[in-house]
């Protein structure tokens, strides 16, 4: 007998079980499992979209709707000017499609040091808390939503889903499966750890707007 075995018999005996459980007893069990996930998640509206916006309002995200892709070069220019940032941005390479204008100086990779603002993508975004899942890859760097203190996300309507649970089938059905790193970014990077102070940007960035795309 292994010490796999002992363990496991010596659980049985204390839960007055001397065979291990029938196949109907294992579906059983399962089945009530199962439930208890589905039964256990918070409740979001129907109006997804609202629900997202009031989530990240509360977490200190900002929000800009856009009727199509086609505005979004514009819109990420005046952000910069908003917030008199510099005319520089470095882009995920998913991004290098978009009608940038020309007053913008874009990179397209990894983040440098000097970057202060970034625009990435994102695999979708969740209503229950206000967050955003991405995917890090060659076509999207990691970097580029933890270096610069600016991180913009363009955002799909119908990326929006309802539950965490959901967002993770999402990334399951990429055509790649599950990225090897999973970022869920939920607001600026904050912290008390320093005389339960908060402190903004920490460990990433200060600000995080999303444009959200009809």
């Amino acid at each position: 007998m292994s010490g796999r075995d002992q363990i496991i018999g010596n659980i049985r005996r204390s839960l007055g079980r001397d065979e291990p459980l029938a196949e109907q007893q294992v579906a059983a069990l399962q089945s009530r499992e199962a439930a208890h996930r589905q039964h256990a998640r918070p409740q979001v509206g129907g109006d997804l979209v609202g629900q997202l916006k009031k989530q990240m309002a509360r977490v200190q995200m900002t929000v800009t709707e856009l009727g199509s892709e086609a505005e979004l070069g514009e819109a990420v220019a005046e952000y910069l000017r908003e917030h008199q940032l510099p005319a520089n941005i470095s882009i995920a390479p998913e991004l290098q499609h978009v009608d940038w204008p020309e007053a913008l100086e874009v990179h397209a990779g990894a983040a440098r040091s000097e970057d202060l603002s970034s625009v990435t993508a994102c695999i979708c975004a969740i209503a229950e808390t206000g967050s955003i899942m991405l995917s890090a890859s060659a076509s999207s760097p990691a970097t580029l939503r933890f270096m610069p203190d600016n991180h913009m996300v363009v955002l799909c309507r119908a990326q929006v889903v309802s539950h965490l649970e959901d967002a993770w089938q999402v990334m399951r059905d990429q055509p790649g499966g599950i990225s090897r790193a999973v970022h869920i970014n939920t607001g600026p990077s904050r912290t008390g750890d320093v005389e339960q102070v908060i402190e903004i940007g920490a460990h990433g960035p200060r600000r995080m707007h999303v444009f959200l795309v009809d």
